[in-house]
């Protein structure tokens, strides 16, 4: 029987043309333990930006802040980080950008951030 917090169930309902009755595709189990969600705040922003991670400890991260032309604008290394990353933006220009953050083993949901001046 699944778990609630793990499990993830999925079907897809399909409809034929002028049809009302749905046809369901089989359930499948989605497993997203492999992925780190993180927080971004304050946002918008005028000179920097915390990462409250909701995980206990990251090794060996690296987060990058990317132009949406996919210019890197700016890219740390963290090391031994526990639940809150602090990021100075002061010298960024002002605009709409993605947060990256690569994390050994780990998939990580990219953020979007706006820095106003």
């Amino acid at each position: 029987t699944p778990s609630v917090s793990t499990d993830n169930l999925y079907r897809f309902a399909m409809y034929r043309t002028g049809s009302k009755t749905p046809q369901y595709s089989d359930v499948v189990t989605l497993d997203f333990s492999h992925l780190i969600d993180y927080t971004v705040y304050p946002n918008p922003t005028t000179e920097y930006v915390d990462i409250n991670i909701n995980q206990s400890k990251i090794d060996n991260a690296t987060i990058r802040v990317v132009s949406l032309y996919g210019q890197v604008v700016l890219q740390q290394q963290i090391s031994n980080a526990t639940t809150t990353i602090h990021l100075e933006l002061d010298k960024i220009n002002a605009g709409q950008y993605i947060i990256f953050m690569d994390i050994k083993g780990k998939r990580s949901i990219d953020k979007k951030l706006t820095i106003t001046k």
